[in-house]
């Protein structure tokens, strides 16, 4: 499934967006692979600051549906934002929170290509509790509304 997300954003074109959301697919496949082939730890030695971010992806990923926030996974991982923080801007030019967006409307995006939700379920499963809420979220970081992108 991750191979073919990496196809499809191939074939949309390039933007600084979707080449963050590439290195994220291409992230968790490497995670994924190392958890498949990996029966002991790793020969390779991973910063700390890798191992966190990895951690975080991995919490994340759990809680999709349940909108949680930057602090509740550092709390979750006994760490403090700026140290979460750090590690993100040095491994992936960003910062959490961004992450999480981006994140986030990537997973929105897959449900609203399926078309079998409307974009109320859509809102409620991934933790808006007004589809206005939801609306004015994706509208803030694509720049259209769900209905847009659905019609495109």
């Amino acid at each position: 499934m991750l191979f073919q997300l990496v196809i499809d954003q191939l074939r949309r074109g390039q933007s600084e967006i979707q080449e963050q959301i590439l290195v994220n697919y291409v992230f968790s496949i490497l995670l994924i692979s190392e958890e498949v082939f990996t029966k002991e730890r790793p020969t390779l030695r991973v910063a700390n600051e890798i191992k966190l971010i990895k951690n975080f992806k991995y919490l994340f990923n759990k809680e999709l549906n349940r909108r949680q926030s930057v602090k509740f996974f550092c709390n979750q991982m006994n760490v403090s934002l700026s140290t979460l923080d750090r590690a993100f801007r040095k491994y992936e030019n960003s910062s959490a929170k961004k992450w999480i967006n981006t994140r986030l409307i990537e997973e929105i995006e897959i449900e609203l290509k399926r078309l079998d939700m409307s974009i109320g379920e859509i809102a409620f499963k991934f933790g808006f509790s007004e589809v206005t809420n939801f609306t004015k979220f994706y509208k803030g970081q694509t720049g259209i509304t769900p209905k847009q992108f659905r019609s495109e």
